[in-house]
């Protein structure tokens, strides 16, 4: 799964690296990892005001050793901050932590282990 320039959601398959033009195939997928910046579940990271080229990056932590969903969402933006949300994020304007400490955009935001 990757995102458009123009924020579509593309969906490949992982063998033939060819174009899944009907995303229902994928519907059930679970996502190793997350870091596309449109989609159902980060819905909520735009403000009301965006224009959907705020946010820059975002990264789900990682699952747990049990098997469980990473359940964090950080994300970088145009502003210099960094936020973080629950995941999944689907409801618009969702309200997250951020923080301020960069002095020009944040390009990538990412978990350690």
């Amino acid at each position: 799964m990757t995102n458009s320039e123009n924020g579509e959601v593309l969906h490949f398959d992982r063998d033939s690296a060819k174009h899944l033009p009907a995303t229902g195939a994928v519907k059930d997928a679970r996502w190793h990892t997350w870091t596309c910046t449109f989609g159902w579940h980060v819905q909520g990271i735009y403000p009301n005001n965006s224009t959907g080229n705020d946010v820059i990056c975002c990264a789900r932590s990682p699952e747990t050793p049990e098997g469980g969903h990473g359940s964090v969402l950080a994300t970088g933006d145009e502003d210099g901050r960094v936020s973080l949300y629950r995941f999944p994020c689907p409801l618009k304007n969702s309200i997250g932590s951020q923080s301020v400490g960069h002095s020009a955009k944040v390009t990538n935001v990412c978990f350690s282990l």
